[in-house]
């Protein structure tokens, strides 16, 4: 609760849920068919709510592990681990 004079009262504040990422790009380079490319995303809980996360999205060829079942609270920081792995494309990739 915020007190807030100018409405003559006290105000809720909304929980605000926001996460910033040390990166959200990475450049694995060349991949030739059948190699494995690991990374980890490592991130910051920068709201000023608890987080969970219930879900990461992928293709068919990175697999992702996260903090499942883990809070991440207001500052705390978590990781999201992936590997991308291409065995199953047809070609090189870069």
């Amino acid at each position: 609760m915020i007190d807030t004079p100018s409405r003559g009262g006290i105000k809720s504040v909304d929980p605000v849920t926001k996460l910033s990422f040390d990166e959200t790009l990475v450049d694995l380079g060349k991949v030739v068919r059948g190699e494995k490319r690991e990374h980890t995303f490592t991130f910051t809980n920068i709201g000023t709510t608890d987080v969970e996360i219930d879900l990461v999205s992928s293709c068919e060829c990175t697999t992702v592990d996260w903090p499942k079942g883990e809070v991440i609270r207001p500052g705390g920081n978590g990781e999201i681990d992936i590997v991308f792995d291409s065995t199953e494309k047809e070609e090189s990739e870069t």
